[in-house]
């Protein structure tokens, strides 16, 4: 599972979908890990990436509509979200 501050803070690079896994850079400990993704997550993520565009400059993979970087406080609720996806 992926805490919210992890989950805000991926980069582009951070996610393959073709090997459907997300590199957590700093984790809990500021330690690395990988976490694989499902079939579901990984066809939400695909529908994300289409709905986030390009926005030049900013490499966070969850960007605010303006395409800035989401802030926690913003995002009540969303990691309980993720984390029933990503089970």
């Amino acid at each position: 599972m992926l805490r919210l501050s992890e989950l805000i803070n991926l980069e582009l690079p951070d996610m393959s979908l073709s090997a459907r896994s997300i590199r957590v850079k700093h984790g809990k400990g500021d330690k690395e890990r990988i976490v694989f993704m499902g079939k579901r997550l990984t066809k939400a993520m695909q529908e994300w990436l289409h709905v986030r565009g390009h926005h030049i400059g900013e490499e966070r993979l969850f960007v605010t509509r303006g395409g800035y970087k989401l802030d926690p406080r913003n995002v009540p609720g969303s990691s309980s979200a993720w984390q029933r996806k990503l089970r």
